[in-house]
């Protein structure tokens, strides 16, 4: 096998996404396997050229030291595992797989390449992972990582040279009518990272909702029942709808007139990308990833405090101004082909030449 593809699980989430997207371009070159803690039933990758491979070791815990600890066996059945298959390169994401990555290495022959998709001090890691990064990373063919903020924490943290790397997109159909749907549509997982109850408020404080707008919300999570609570305490029933998991397409993307992203914090939102590459004009709060700063310059998004008055006031005066909506999603567009698979896979194939 040329390049693994480490992760815990295979669902709808950005990593996930990014990881399917990269693991079928390289596909077309190179021998690819995704391997995940559990077996993973999903429809964006087609087994037939992907190899999908699992640890059978996704379990519950009922501490945290127990958790920690559980990581043995696995360990044990990863270096199994890379010695049946030998993949000449482990691309490896998130914290835990990163380690036990790297501590399988020294009994195989595979060179590993860790990633890191979020900011690091709002990770929920306790302190011996955070440990055993600071002290495996710097054994790692290479570090790389999505965003200018967390290649500036590892390098603080481990004194790796980082790489920043590109989350690929792919481009689908895209937005020509602005303003006529009185829809906005937010996706990610319902956890309090991605601020879903502070959206509701902004929508609610916004008055749209007396106007015939919706929200639609993609994603799932341990918060759904708290928020469709706060949806009713707040009498939008009607105007807030949940759609769960559901694999969103760029067709149903292009009915809504605007993203929102209330996130507290990012590396750098898919969501907002694939939003972005369907011609959406975007609403996103300053503490939704370092990009933010970029986007605010150049106009290629509403980038806003995240306060609910100011994401409330963002929010009505960009839904009252459909040529503005055309003018930042047309920006936005162009801004993310940067992001277009091919290309993004063509940059990631290049960093790993350099550790061939």
């Amino acid at each position: 096998m040329d390049i693994l593809f480490f992760l815990p699980t295979l669902g709808r989430g950005g990593t996930e996404r990014v990881v399917g997207i990269l693991a079928e371009e390289f596909s077309k070159t190179y021998e690819v396997g995704i391997l995940t803690f559990a077996k993973c039933q999903t429809d964006a990758i087609d087994p037939t050229k992907i190899t999908l491979l699992s640890l059978n070791c996704l379990r519950d815990s009922p501490n945290r030291l127990a958790g920690f600890l559980g990581n043995v066996p696995r360990l044990f059945r990863l270096i199994k595992m890379l010695r049946r298959h030998k993949p000449k390169v482990i691309l490896s994401f998130l914290p835990q797989c990163n380690v036990l990555s790297i501590l399988a290495s020294l009994f195989c022959r595979s060179r590993v390449v860790v990633n890191e998709r979020n900011v690091l001090k709002r990770q929920n890691l306790s302190k011996p992972w955070v440990i055993l990064r600071q002290r495996l990373y710097p054994f790692a063919a290479q570090v790389w990582c999505n965003s200018d903020e967390i290649a500036h924490e590892l390098k603080e943290q481990t004194g790796c040279k980082v790489r920043i790397t590109k989350n690929p997109v792919r481009f689908g159909a895209q937005k020509k009518n602005y303003g006529n749907q009185k829809k906005l549509i937010s996706v990610g997982r319902l956890v309090e990272q991605k601020g879903f109850d502070t959206l509701v408020r902004s929508f609610s404080l916004s008055g749209l909702d007396r106007n015939g707008w919706i929200i639609d919300i993609y994603g799932d999570g341990p918060l759904l029942f708290e928020l469709k609570k706060l949806v009713n305490e707040m009498g939008l029933e009607l105007n807030v709808k949940f759609h769960g998991s559901h694999k969103i397409v760029s067709g149903e993307l292009i009915e809504a007139d605007i993203f929102i992203l209330c996130s507290k914090y990012e590396g750098l939102s898919n969501a907002m990308l694939e939003a972005m590459s369907c011609g959406i004009p975007c609403v996103l709060t300053e503490s939704a990833g370092s990009v933010t700063d970029k986007l605010k310059k150049m106009g290629n998004a509403v980038i806003v405090q995240d306060d609910e008055r100011h994401i409330a006031q963002a929010l009505t005066r960009l839904a009252l101004d459909s040529s503005r909506q055309r003018e930042i999603g047309k920006k936005g567009l162009e801004w993310s082909r940067q992001y277009e698979s091919s290309r993004v896979a063509s940059e990631w194939i290049e960093l790993l030449g350099e550790i061939a």
